[in-house]
């Protein structure tokens, strides 16, 4: 009995059936991303398409060791083969006589009447780009693209549209690149320079700022021998307080090293002098209710100086501890809030406070305070003048002494003196804060 042949497939069968299954995984590869496989095939043709046009060009600057003469600078479309080319760029050398190219390739997506949708411009260094803008999926496609500026990717590859317009699909504005915006000195752009943190024209550094600042130069503002940007330097420059102005019958006058206001005012007068107009003496500010008392909402606020934000009060109430101008007198101990059991050292009192602390978020100023807020010109500020000599109040300072604990210093606001005195003592009180 003969064996039957086993059944198979022959070659035809095998070759249909291998067909039938490309066909169809392509149909299910398009149905579900049409539009990203179509735009990749337009992708490649462009790829093609560049490729053709940079060889064509390339072949031409061998021939005729020049580029086109049409090329220019600026990134601009290349016109059809036989098109109007107004406006465009103009590659028919290319194409007559069909030497090195038949016709220019057009972007299979392109609108335009007479352009190719391609792109071609010169770059810096001599040779040339071609681009493709109108370019899917995100894709960025052309010849020469490294020799392009940085910054263009997602973008336009025209410099020109980058740095100051974005093309159709994108949303960056111009001003967002003006020079106002760049470091300092960074070039950006065609032919920008950046001047964030500076102005270039130096005649608004030196005296005042562009637009946006506000600094000014003033001979207050410069130290004394120096000189900025043309202005000689007043800074300090009046820090011995100035000469005496008046009653030269009594005090003759002169410069400071004979003497001045202080000097003056210390030495028995029945008559406080007023401030010399040329004396060093920095700003103050009154305060009132109209800037909520310098921001502390608290009408025992008398002046801040402006040269150290220090906020001064009115005088101390001896008998409620009010600030209040009424000018009492008291121990250390009670200006500074200590139990007076204590001796020599201060245990803050936790109720019941007494001086400056009576009064929520005052306290009694340090010795060098109330020696800065003098050299700042307190005097005929909170000071008043025209007072008798014995009637010049000095004031206590939260500083003890070192030599002797049992004293604390004191300081004269109307003639500038300091020095030690017993804490049991009596004097005037300003707090600060």
């Amino acid at each position: 009995m003969g064996i039957l042949p086993r059944p198979g497939f022959t070659l035809i069968e095998i070759i249909l059936v291998v067909a039938l299954i490309g066909i169809l995984a392509s149909v299910v590869i398009i149905a579900i991303n049409p539009a990203k496989q179509f735009a990749s095939t337009n992708n490649a043709k462009r790829r093609a398409d560049i490729n053709v046009i940079s060889s064509a060009v390339n072949q031409y600057l061998i021939d005729h060791k020049s580029l086109p003469s049409t090329i220019t600078p600026t990134s601009t479309e290349i016109c059809t083969t036989g098109g109007s080319c107004a406006g465009l760029i103009d590659l028919s050398v290319l194409t007559n006589g069909q030497l090195y190219l038949t016709s220019i390739p057009i972007d299979p997506t392109t609108t335009s009447t007479n352009g190719t949708g391609y792109t071609i411009a010169l770059s810096t260094n001599g040779r040339f780009w071609i681009n493709a803008p109108l370019t899917q999926n995100g894709d960025i496609i052309a010849y020469g693209v490294a020799a392009l500026p940085s910054g263009t990717m997602y973008g336009d590859t025209d410099p020109s549209r980058v740095l100051t317009i974005a093309s159709t699909p994108g949303t960056f504005n111009a001003t967002g690149l003006a020079t106002s915006t760049v470091k300092f000195g960074v070039a950006f752009g065609v032919s920008q320079t950046g001047a964030f943190y500076g102005d270039i024209d130096a005649s608004k550094v030196c005296s005042t700022a562009s637009a946006a600042g506000s600094m000014s130069v003033t001979a207050d503002s410069v130290g004394v021998g120096n000189t900025y940007c043309g202005t000689p330097g007043a800074l300090l420059a009046g820090v011995f307080n100035g000469t005496r102005t008046t009653n030269p019958a009594t005090w003759p006058g002169g410069t400071q090293q004979f003497g001045g206001v202080e000097d003056f005012n210390a030495n028995g007068s029945s008559v406080g002098q007023s401030p010399p107009a040329n004396r060093y003496a920095k700003g103050w500010t009154a305060c009132t209710g109209g800037n909520n008392y310098c921001g502390t909402g608290d009408s025992g606020a008398a002046y801040q100086d402006i040269s150290t934000g220090t906020i001064w009060s009115k005088t101390l109430n001896s008998v409620t501890y009010a600030l209040d101008d009424s000018n009492g007198t008291v121990t250390w101990l009670i200006a500074n809030n200590c139990n007076e059991v204590s001796g020599n050292s201060c245990t803050k009192k936790g109720a019941a406070k007494t001086g400056c602390e009576a009064n929520a978020g005052w306290y009694l100023p340090h010795q060098k305070q109330l020696l800065q807020a003098y050299v700042d010109g307190i005097y005929g500020i909170l000071e008043p003048t025209g007072v008798s000599a014995g009637s010049v109040r000095t004031y206590w300072s939260a500083t003890t002494l070192s030599t002797n604990l049992a004293n604390a210093w004191t300081t004269n606001l109307s003639t500038g003196s300091t020095g030690g005195a017993a804490k049991t003592g009596g004097q005037s009180i300003r707090c600060v804060r």
